[in-house]
């Protein structure tokens, strides 16, 4: 057992890659089942949607689980190297990014509307109070899982063999990838979306980098954008009703990153970013010249 585990530490990218899907899949799979089951589902039907919310936070606590195993196994390490350091600067990190994702999406939006582009409709505000705690939720748990595998582990993993410029640019274009697994008819009408995904993985590497390779930063910046879009969208409180305003500025299809304004809005936050001051590295993530990724 000892000589496979010395084997598969010294694995590159590829099976690296190839062990935390099996592994993902080896764990995540059968509990499903299990869940689906239990919970009445039979074989031929559609899941019904607290099946599938089921299916979502099996997921998210799968993930962290098989990186957890991995960090220990293949390089005797926990998953501070991935950037999930626990110390209180990572956590005012994720506030602070919190707080920036906010802040910078309002204004973002308010600039729109008041340019003309965007109409405001505040007519289903009424049940603003349980979509605040479902959005904080939703935007906590999307944020930490999808930092701690793109932003964690993947650019951890391409850099040890790449570097950190092209582990950029791999996390970057894999980020967007796998949120454009959709219907063809989709993908073409919405290939826009594409550019602004690659922009956005792109910025949330920064944030990591600019956080000492902490992830607090891209956690909460992530969660921040995920809230308070899902509080805009839920509550249909921004229509993109401006006849003569075309949807490559504004977005195509009201996907704020899907359009130019939502490109200039993720520079804007990366030179935000930049002008925070530097934070030290944290343990277990620090090494020379990488702005403090492990």
């Amino acid at each position: 057992m000892q000589t496979f585990i010395h084997k598969v530490r010294q694995w590159r990218t590829p099976g690296r890659l190839a062990l935390f899907v099996g592994g993902l899949l080896a764990l995540w799979a059968p509990v499903v089942l299990l869940w689906m089951l239990v919970s009445g589902w039979l074989p031929g039907e559609a899941p019904a949607q607290f099946q599938l919310v089921g299916i979502t936070v099996l997921l998210y606590l799968a993930v962290p689980t098989v990186l957890w195993g991995m960090a220990r196994a293949l390089d005797g390490r926990s998953l501070a190297q991935y950037g999930l350091v626990g110390d209180w600067t990572n956590l005012a990190l994720v506030g602070a990014g919190m707080l920036l994702g906010l802040v910078g999406l309002t204004v973002f939006l308010g600039l729109e509307g008041w340019l003309g582009w965007l109409r405001w409709d505040t007519s289903r505000l009424g049940g603003w109070g349980r979509m605040l705690v479902e959005g904080l939720l939703i935007g906590l748990g999307v944020g930490f899982m999808e930092e701690l595998l793109f932003r964690g582990f993947l650019l951890h993993t391409f850099r040890r063999d790449y570097g950190l410029t092209a582990a950029w640019v791999i996390t970057a274009l894999v980020f967007a990838l796998t949120h454009f697994i959709k219907p063809l008819e989709v993908i073409l009408a919405t290939w826009v979306q594409f550019f602004g995904l690659v922009v956005m993985g792109a910025v949330l590497v920064f944030a990591r980098v600019r956080g000492g390779g902490r992830l607090g930063l891209s956690v909460g910046l992530h969660a921040g954008w995920v809230w308070g879009y899902y509080l805009v969208d839920t509550l249909d409180l921004v229509v993109y009703d401006r006849p003569g305003v075309p949807q490559w500025l504004t977005g195509i299809g009201g996907n704020p990153i899907a359009g130019l304004m939502g490109v200039c809005f993720l520079l804007v936050t990366a030179a935000v970013i930049r002008a925070l001051p530097p934070v030290e590295p944290g343990a277990g993530v620090s090494a020379p010249g990488t702005g403090g990724l492990g």
